[in-house]
């Protein structure tokens, strides 16, 4: 009789993972599927995502930060280095870690069209799914507040203030003071699945390539650190 119940539990479990599994494939794209209707129009592709971004303020996201250039300075002796390392991996680990859906949103409803270097909605399953892709213009912002735009901050949100808190502890350690600084965001990149009904997101990749570069106010040899940043569902 034990043996018949373990059975049967298994059976029971097989078929809720089955059943879970296959629940879910409602919203799924495969490479061979051809989207129904497209939408090109920025402004029409903006207005999409930003009712999407609204309906999900509690879906949770997986955050990532890898470092490409680390600490890169002519100047900086062994020693200098072996401290900078440790240093900017306890104030940006290398982690993933959960956040809120409206960090990665970011300002969304300040979103504009005129913030996107491309932008297309493509609608699957008549009409039931659309991926959104949206390739953000660059923007650079500033140790003193200022920015040449807004755009990765209104799509996803920035990383500045973690940046500009960063860098000059990391300088004060090797024994320099900054005179200036800059964080660059480049191939900044969203891309969404959401059920058209509901609006809520079922897969999302948020990204985009961060450098920072410090002018010292000891030398004319630039602080310069480089990482990938990623925000993504599931």
């Amino acid at each position: 009789m034990p043996f018949i119940v373990s059975i049967s539990n298994i059976i029971v479990s097989l078929s809720i993972m089955i059943t879970g599994f296959f629940g879910g494939l409602g919203n799924a794209v495969f490479s061979w599927d051809e989207p129904e209707t497209t939408v090109t129009d920025p402004a029409k592709v903006v207005a999409v995502y930003k009712e999407i971004a609204a309906k999900n303020a509690d879906t949770r996201f997986r955050e990532r930060v890898d470092f490409d250039l680390l600490a890169e300075d002519s100047e900086m002796n062994w020693f200098q280095k072996a401290i900078a390392w440790p240093v900017l991996y306890l104030i940006n680990p290398n982690i993933s870690y959960g956040i809120e859906g409206d960090s990665v949103c970011g300002a969304y409803q300040n979103l504009k069209a005129s913030d996107l270097k491309s932008a297309k909605a493509d609608y699957y399953k008549n009409g039931k799914t659309v991926i959104i892709t949206m390739e953000l213009k660059d923007q650079t912002d500033y140790l003193d507040g200022k920015s040449t735009g807004s755009a990765v901050t209104s799509a996803m949100h920035n990383t500045s203030l973690r940046t500009f808190n960063s860098v000059p502890e990391q300088n004060a350690r090797a024994g320099f003071t900054l005179k200036n600084a800059e964080a660059r965001y480049e191939n900044a990149r969203v891309e969404i699945r959401a059920d058209v009904a509901s609006g809520k997101i079922v897969a999302a990749k948020y990204t985009y390539h961060q450098t920072v570069t410090a002018v010292r106010n000891e030398t004319a040899a630039p602080f310069v650190q480089s990482f990938n940043y990623i925000a993504q569902r599931p």
